[in-house]
């Protein structure tokens, strides 16, 4: 059996690798950042103006621009959008109106016409 002092050191040794798995692409991030990308960049104005850019300079009025290629995010795809069941076409109040009215004449028609049948 191991003293208290043994295995609380191999208790901790063993968190600390469990946890180490566990945020293994946190830790590889952080302890080997990746390096930004050099690359030259050279803009330029055509005669309307229009802003054009490229990894050379074709233009002898080219400017070179820095690009701080470390702030550049991976790109995720979006998620897909849900889809939207089309609306049936909403009842205009007027209808609605003429149609409820329709349908208070059918029921009063209903109850005249059973008072004369069966007299109730």
């Amino acid at each position: 059996m191991l003293p208290d002092s043994r295995l609380l050191l191999l208790v901790l040794v063993a968190g600390l690798a469990a946890g180490g798995w566990w945020k293994r692409a946190e830790l590889k991030a952080w302890l080997f950042p990746p390096e930004p990308v050099r690359t030259d960049v050279y803009s330029w104005r055509d005669a309307d103006g229009n802003r054009h850019y490229s990894d050379r300079a074709v233009r002898s009025g080219a400017a070179r621009v820095e690009v701080d290629t470390a702030r550049i995010g991976r790109l995720e795809p979006l998620p897909e959008a849900a889809k939207v069941q089309p609306e049936e076409p909403k009842e205009l109040y007027l209808q609605k109106m003429g149609r409820e009215l329709k349908e208070q004449r059918e029921q009063m028609r209903d109850k005249h016409m059973e008072k004369a049948i069966y007299g109730q």
